[in-house]
């Protein structure tokens, strides 16, 4: 299962998005995405709270606290481009405070003993 939202409109007008993983296909959807219609989404019974073993979703505050409530059992997995995003950002704050790498787009490692460069 996979829980997401999409822009409806400009202006930040978003609605959830219930997916079933496997079939790649849409359950439901609801307005808005907060808590409460996130948990009116996963509240319609089209599958047993038992039966959701894993809910594949990004770091929204929101969605973690439904899925919590309503699948009390089911593993929430952040998706992978979350993930990357929030490393890749840590690793660019850690590279602005080390001198020399401020400005650096790309890296190079030397490695002893081999004094091989590696880009």
């Amino acid at each position: 299962m996979s829980l997401d939202e999409i822009a409806v409109r400009k202006g930040h007008k978003y609605e959830t998005v219930l997916y079933d993983a496997n079939l790649g296909a849409v359950i439901g959807m609801h307005k808005n995405r907060d808590f409460d219609s996130t948990l009116k989404l996963l509240s319609l019974k089209v599958i047993h709270p038992d039966q959701v073993k894993n809910v594949v979703v990004d770091m929204w505050d929101p969605f973690h606290k439904a899925i919590r409530k309503a699948f009390p059992n089911a593993q929430i997995i952040v998706d992978k481009y979350h993930v990357v995003q929030k490393v890749t950002q840590a690793l660019d704050q850690v590279r602005k405070k080390i001198p020399g790498l401020k400005k650096a787009k790309h890296l190079t490692a030397t490695f002893p003993p081999t004094g091989r460069s590696v880009s």
